[in-house]
């Protein structure tokens, strides 16, 4: 391999795996990632709590690619991290990405982990539909977060919990039946 760097001609330790590993999974370099998993099985079992975190963070700015690819290759996805200590699906949930929620649900996000504020995704999706949707009603896709999490298993949420309109009439619709 050549030296990429001035650091790195000048004699100063290359990047690990695991730092390559973290940086191609955030920019979704599929092939990258295959190959240092291939080299380093174990690979995963190596990363730092910091770098663990990458999946939440990453999540929270709504970079699906590099989350879709972070997951596809095994990332303990129930990995806490963010401003307030939450999972990358209360992250997807926060921001009403609901095209992020239904990944990590498809590979096993659990809408019981508890995050930061001590709630799970419930109070998450109460609380983000009821500012976030106040502010402005395009802020995010809460009525497709409440579908995916009722699809993928959630109870509809006990009565202490407050949503947006659209949100709340969705869960009526359900009890209803």
């Amino acid at each position: 391999m050549l030296p990429t760097s001035a650091g790195e001609q000048a004699g100063e330790s290359r990047r690990t795996d695991e730092e390559l590993f973290v940086a191609a999974c955030a920019c979704a370099d599929k092939p990258e990632v295959h190959r240092l998993l291939d080299r380093t099985p174990d690979l995963l079992k190596k990363l730092s709590d910091r770098q663990l975190r990458q999946l939440p963070n990453l999540a929270a700015q709504g970079n699906l690619p590099a989350v879709q690819t972070m997951v596809e290759s095994g990332w303990p996805i129930e990995t806490l991290g963010g401003d307030w200590n939450a999972t990358a699906l209360n992250l997807a949930v926060f921001y009403g990405n609901s095209t992020m929620a239904e990944l990590l649900l498809k590979h096993g996000a659990s809408w019981q982990t508890k995050h930061g504020f001590a709630d799970n995704v419930m109070g998450t999706l109460s609380y983000a539909s009821m500012s976030g949707g106040m502010e402005d009603p395009h802020w995010g896709d809460y009525i497709g977060c409440a579908k995916a999490l009722i699809a993928h298993g959630m109870p509809l949420p006990p009565e202490k919990y407050q949503f947006s309109d659209e949100v709340t009439e969705y869960f009526e619709g359900l009890r209803a039946v």
